[in-house]
């Protein structure tokens, strides 16, 4: 029976396993059960962390259904301060990795700021049906895919049910999208829920989702470049919006460090 060490950490609620140098774990059936709330250690994806020439680290990640996107925003957030404590102690400033390309770091004290990929395949203001209910829906690509939906009530949505049908819907074949419901609050705030897939639920936060919800609205004129995203978990996100880059920051801790023993044979 393998004994594995592992650091839990979290970034305004959306939690991930850490895991150093095991490609050989990088498994749908081992992740799976890593992120079972019940009768593993419980998160909502794995992250794996190794050693790279072209950056100070390379991470990929694992939902917590086995599935690989391609992206984390707060995954990432996540990784950096993994990194920043065990791997290159006291750096605040990081360089990574991903499979969506190199990104940027910066490690505060309980916070980390991340550059996100520039949102790219946009599209407005077109319909989709689901539950034989018509959205006004958003799309654009953060790293990884998201249809956003501007409503004036998200706080008694259905994010179970409708998420999970958009998230499937015909519009986004094959490969699926986050599904992101948004309430613009002010020239300078949004309130966010997202339904993630690979997680097939509701999630507490979602940085990608934060990210990509944020760049729809002020492209179409609803904010400004600095936006605040109060999530499901209570804390706020912030995404800064340039015409080069864009920055993903908010809360991020490691949980506690333990070890799993077996689990996975």
């Amino acid at each position: 029976m393998k004994t594995i060490p592992f650091v839990k950490a979290q970034a305004s609620g959306n939690d991930f396993i850490v895991l150093k140098d095991r490609l050989d774990l990088m498994r749908k059936s081992t992740v799976k059960k890593l992120c079972d709330r019940k009768f593993g250690i419980g998160a909502d994806g794995v992250l794996f962390v190794f050693p790279t020439d072209v950056a100070d680290f390379r991470f990929a990640i694992l939902n917590s259904d086995g599935s690989h996107p391609k992206m984390c925003g707060n995954g990432a957030r996540c990784a950096a301060v993994w990194a920043a404590k065990y791997l290159k102690p006291g750096k605040k400033n990081l360089k990574i990795e991903t499979d969506a390309g190199m990104i940027s770091a910066r490690v505060f004290k309980n916070s980390s700021r991340v550059e996100i990929p520039r949102p790219k395949r946009f599209r407005e203001n077109f319909a989709i049906t689901a539950a034989g209910k018509v959205f006004k829906a958003n799309f654009a690509v953060a790293g990884v895919p998201h249809a956003v939906l501007f409503l004036d009530n998200i706080q008694n949505i259905d994010v179970g049910k409708f998420g999970r049908l958009i998230r499937f819907h015909r519009e986004f074949a094959p490969a699926g999208a986050n599904v992101d419901f948004a309430k613009i609050l002010s020239r300078t705030s949004i309130k966010i829920r997202t339904y993630e897939r690979g997680v097939e639920g509701e999630t507490l936060s979602c940085g990608t989702g934060a990210t990509a919800a944020a760049y729809i609205a002020n492209r179409i004129g609803l904010t400004g470049n600095i936006v605040k995203v109060d999530t499901r978990s209570g804390e706020t996100l912030t995404v800064e919006i340039s015409e080069e880059r864009t920055f993903l920051t908010g809360p991020a801790q490691i949980v506690f460090e333990g070890k799993v023993r077996g689990l996975i044979r």
